[in-house]
């Protein structure tokens, strides 16, 4: 797995610049931490190549991440996949139907339409060393 240098930003305090695999790059960037946390979901390679084009992703006071922009290989995108499937630190699916989408916006809108309302269903989904429990559509940090 690549080694990806990249600057994340606190929601209060200085920016930090730090050294990791793609796993961890991938993961410190808000918009697609939350699809992983909460759906348990990656975007497809054209999506993400889209979002790591831009070199930025700002989550205003959830902060954010900033990368010198570039364009992920199929090859490392299948071992991020790999990887995040076999991680005990991750639940992930893979979704085939969404695997056709080709923007971010698609991918968003369908992840959301398809998961949102079966989400509240689900009980823990662990991120990192944390366990997020959903209670009535809610998540809370165990």
């Amino acid at each position: 797995m690549e080694i990806r240098r990249f600057k994340t930003h606190a929601a209060v305090g200085p920016s930090t610049w730090e050294t990791g695999t793609t796993l961890q790059f991938v993961a410190s960037i808000p918009e697609i931490c939350w699809y992983l946390r909460v759906y348990g979901l990656l975007p497809p390679l054209a999506v993400l190549n889209e979002l790591f084009a831009i070199g930025i992703d700002e989550a205003g006071m959830s902060g954010g991440c900033e990368w010198r922009p570039f364009e992920m290989t199929a090859e490392e995108y299948s071992s991020l996949e790999e990887e995040l499937l076999t991680s005990p630190e991750y639940t992930v699916t893979v979704d085939e139907d969404l695997r056709s989408c080709q923007s971010l916006a698609e991918w968003r809108d369908r992840a959301r339409q398809k998961y949102a309302p079966v989400f509240p269903q689900q009980r823990k989904r662990p991120v990192g060393s944390a366990t997020f429990i959903v209670r009535e559509g809610k998540n809370s940090k165990e």
